[in-house]
């Protein structure tokens, strides 16, 4: 503690430290393969990552975590000593022995007195002291029981009572000859891709998106890319094919080019809220589909991107 007080001038802080072998519950959100899955579940905490900030848990099906956001309840022991391999066993005569085992054993102890002297023969039946060790139980971790399945009660036919079902179609199952380009040069090559990339030229112009100028000195300047993407229908049949001018936004200095980050997505939630209010009131909803969104956005500040090829 002296030697960081010198070397840095700060006190170090010890809070991260927590009891090892108590009970942890992490945030296991990265480690879900469903977004229904639990954000988090009763673990076992091992200690420290040695190569980045976080904690060591292990779960109840042997797989270790790193979780940088985690509870701990240090009174909890998930491995106590009911549960402990590791038992101890005393006898009467003997010093206490320490066996590590999860079978019942049968240990030998041999008393102090029983020890022969010089020139003396060995008796043949020693007074010897036989005790079994009790089975040691498995380690158990506190679960939440599984709930009771449920049934269909309801009077409803549905298509699923009735046995009917229709098969998936997934992209993949479509064969298509003309793969998606990589770069602009093989996307020149298909008269399909450039009359894709045409119709995305077409509407950059339209919308102003940009205004030709030179390069002023000390102006970050920003690369761009084209991106190549099939559309499909509903049934799985091609819709046509879209080319997308994009900016590389990775090109962009923090505080020199840009101060705030957001992705202005609509949730879920106003949806069903809107569709709602509309089929109470019996208003019509119509759907459509707006081409090239993101061109119709405002800038505050000047942003240099090199010019496409």
């Amino acid at each position: 503690m002296i030697l960081v007080l010198t070397l840095f001038a700060i006190k170090p802080d010890y809070k991260f430290l927590k009891v090892f072998g108590c009970a942890c519950y992490p945030l296991m959100r990265p480690y879900n393969q469903h977004k229904f899955d639990l954000h988090s579940s009763s673990c076992l905490f091992l200690g420290y990552d040695p190569h980045r900030r976080g904690y060591l848990c292990l779960t109840p099906s042997d797989k270790l975590h790193v979780s940088r956001n985690v509870l701990f309840n240090e009174s909890l022991f998930p491995y106590s000593l009911s549960a402990n391999p590791f038992l101890r066993h005393s006898t009467s005569d003997s010093s206490d022995i320490y066996v590590s085992s999860t079978a019942p054993l049968t240990v030998v102890s041999i008393p102090h007195d029983t020890t022969p002297a010089p020139h003396t023969s060995i008796p043949t039946s020693p007074r010897l002291t036989e005790s079994p060790l009790p089975s040691v139980p498995s380690p158990v971790f506190p679960t939440k029981p599984s709930p009771a399945p449920t049934t269909n009660t309801h009077p409803m036919l549905t298509r699923a009572k009735a046995g009917i079902s229709k098969p998936k179609l997934f992209h993949t199952s479509i064969s298509h000859n003309i793969s998606k380009p990589s770069n602009y040069k093989q996307a020149m090559a298909n008269p399909l891709w450039f009359r894709a990339m045409q119709t995305e030229y077409d509407a950059l112009l339209h919308n102003n998106t940009w205004t030709l100028t030179l390069l002023p000195p000390n102006a970050n300047l920003v690369g761009c890319k084209g991106v190549f993407k099939r559309k499909f229908n509903v049934d799985g049949s091609l819709e046509r094919y879209k080319a997308r001018l994009v900016a590389k936004g990775f090109h962009q200095r923090e505080g020199l080019d840009f101060t705030d980050t957001f992705s202005p997505v609509i949730k879920q939630t106003t949806i069903r809220i809107v569709f709602t209010i509309a089929l109470s009131s019996c208003w019509p909803i119509h759907q459509l589909d707006i081409n090239n969104a993101f061109l119709h956005g405002e800038l505050d500040s000047p942003v240099y991107m090199q010019q496409a090829p």
